[in-house]
């Protein structure tokens, strides 16, 4: 079996090959062009300049004999020195014409070389035998030389132009070979390339169509398309990979079969449990469609299971109170909330006032990688909660009572007081004073404890009533802290406030507020030590309010701060007292105004408490 490395491997030499094929052609092409062309220059060009060299020296001995025979008589110095430049040009000619001899190219040169050698030396016999006879020359000696010359001129021309054919037979050689030369290379590189194109269409499509198919379908395989199979013949990895996903393939139809029956299964018991919950209950895809309502959920809005499924939950016709509250549901705010619930909202049903609570539950898919996932449904229970309610209010009431007929005795014990501090009953001892004292302030203790009670059972049961109005943080401040002035100022406190003239007003209830502030700052004045520090800041933020009383007194401990704005919990200190609602009530207050409050503290380096409003 060929592996599919080994397939693309033998393209790549195919490839190798044929440029190979390639350059060699050109290679020697060229190579061949350039010993023509080395033959032209070399040899023929060589016995051209011999040639030429000769026929200069044989023409300046002719008239340098010509010369000689004119000034014979005359100045013996210039016959001397004609004399010496004709023995130059002699040893000139004679050099040169042992090169050309050394340098026989052509076919019949060496005889040419062979006439010249002859004439020149009839030439020179010639100037011999003339320059012997002296002054007795006669114009038959002259007409002889001149003779001998063109002999030998003659003799060295053919020489000139047996070699000037040469070149232009060997350069019309080259000529054509360059031709041959680049028709081979067009024919070459043709060739080449239509291979090449031939090999570039064919050869990746042969490697990358199997390849093709199996991500195809892989895809489908993705969409759950299990009935895929692959008829791959390569013999090679890719048959091998299309044999596994075949396999692949058919354990995966095998498990949906198995999946789906068992999700069959497990839908009818999911159906079985919703049909059997008290609860009225609604099962949502992650569009707020109805898939599934129960019996009760039914009966409470009027609807057939029919008119319910496949509807849009925002799309349910307000026909009666009950739709108009499911119809108005907030889901995302109410998902995003701490308990995700709604407000609880109430129904007359058979003349009797029923109370019921709305909880949202999201369905969410496995997520491995904490990051957020659209969840994949919802499911919206209504649980009656009119038995909770009636005992909320009964204990409303009877707190209410209590309360009521606790303060007219304390009233009574506190105006006893007063009449009792007051000089025109009687002047009281020292020891009648104290006692006096002491009774005034465990009234006042207990008279606190139960306004505190009172105030939170109605912030417990949401029957807090608000006057919900524009404030400015700095009115809100001056009057919580104007409420505890005799107590900062008996412990000497450093009291720093820090508002910005420019921070936005808040939405609040101006009462329930400063409470929060007198709360929170008293707190920081009890645990603070004599002549400590409080600052009291506040800054915007994102569309709130956040105001914060920094204290140096003794911290929070980490245990105690995930637990400190629970009710009855207090503080372990030592010098702690109160029932332990105050910030209970406190947290209440800021939260149905749709604030938060929390705390940093880091023991034994003082604590931060602050809450947030939000701005108008």
């Amino acid at each position: 079996m060929k592996k599919l490395k080994t397939k693309i491997l033998l393209g790549l030499v195919f490839l190798l090959i044929v440029i190979f094929l390639l350059s060699t052609t050109g290679i020697f092409s060229i190579y061949y062009l350039s010993e023509d062309s080395k033959a032209i220059i070399k040899d023929n060009y060589a016995s051209v300049e011999h040639s030429t060299r000769m026929l200069d020296a044989i023409e300046n001995i002719f008239t340098l004999q010509l010369s000689r025979l004119e000034n014979a008589n005359k100045d013996t110095a210039l016959v001397k020195a004609i004399n010496d430049s004709l023995q130059n040009k002699k040893e000139e000619f004679v050099k040169y014409l042992g090169y050309q001899k050394n340098n026989i190219t052509e076919s019949g040169e060496d005889k040419i070389v062979s006439n010249v050698i002859d004439s020149y030396h009839r030439f020179i016999n010639v100037i011999d035998s003339i320059n012997y006879q002296a002054d007795n020359f006669n114009t038959y000696d002259v007409d002889k030389l001149k003779s001998s010359y063109i002999t030998a001129t003659s003799s060295i021309e053919e020489i000139y132009k047996l070699n000037m054919t040469a070149i232009y037979n060997k350069n019309a050689v080259a000529n054509k070979t360059a031709d041959n030369v680049s028709l081979y290379m067009a024919i070459a590189a043709t060739s080449s390339i239509l291979i090449t194109i031939v090999f570039i269409f064919y050869f990746p499509s042969y490697i990358t169509t199997p390849i093709t198919e199996l991500t195809k379908k892989i895809k489908d395989i993705s969409n759950k398309k299990y009935d895929q199979r692959i008829d791959i013949q390569t013999n090679d990895e890719l048959n091998t990979l299309a044999d596994a996903f075949n396999i692949m393939a058919i354990k995966l139809q095998e498990y949906q079969a198995q999946q789906f029956d068992e999700l069959l299964l497990e839908k009818r018991r999911m159906e079985t449990l919703l049909a059997n919950l008290q609860d009225g209950t609604l099962l949502l895809d992650n569009t707020f469609n109805i898939l599934h309502a129960n019996h009760k959920f039914c009966q409470l809005s009027g609807l057939s299971i029919t008119e319910l499924l496949g509807t849009k939950i925002t799309d349910l016709k307000k026909n009666n109170q009950f739709l108009t509250q499911i119809n108005s549901l907030d889901i995302k705010n109410i998902l995003h909330s701490k308990n995700k619930k709604a407000k609880p909202f109430s129904l007359l049903i058979n003349n009797r006032t029923e109370y019921f609570q709305i909880l949202l539950l999201d369905i969410s898919k496995e997520n491995r990688l904490d990051t957020y996932v659209e969840p994949s449904g919802y499911i919206i229970l209504i649980q009656n909660i009119t038995k909770y309610e009636e005992r909320d209010l009964a204990k409303t009431n009877l707190i209410a009572t209590i309360s009521h007929e606790l303060k007219t005795p304390l009233s009574s014990i506190n105006l006893s007081i007063k009449l009792l501090e007051d000089d025109r009953v009687g002047e009281l001892n020292k020891e009648q004073k104290g006692l006096t004292e002491s009774i005034k302030i465990q009234s006042n203790r207990i008279l606190n404890l139960v306004n505190e009670v009172l105030d939170f059972t109605q912030a417990e049961t949401g029957h807090i009533k608000l006057k919900i109005k524009p404030c400015e943080v700095s009115d809100i401040v001056e009057l919580g802290t104007f409420a505890i002035l005799m107590l900062i100022n008996e412990k000497e406190i450093n009291l720093n406030i820090s508002i910005p003239d420019d921070i936005s007003k808040v939405k609040c209830d101006l009462e329930k507020t400063v409470w929060v502030i007198v709360n929170l700052l008293n707190n920081a004045v009890r645990y603070s030590s004599q002549k400590g520090k409080i600052k009291i800041s506040a800054k915007s933020e994102n569309k709130f309010v956040t105001i914060s009383i920094k204290d140096e007194g003794p911290g929070v401990s980490v245990e105690e701060q995930s637990r400190i704005f629970e009710k009855y919990v207090k503080s372990k200190s030592e010098s702690a007292k109160g029932t332990g609602l105050g910030l209970a009530i406190a947290k209440e207050f800021v939260e149905v105004q749709g604030g938060i409050i929390g705390v940093e503290s880091t023991p034994g380096k003082g604590s931060t408490f602050y809450f947030t409003l939000p701005t108008t």
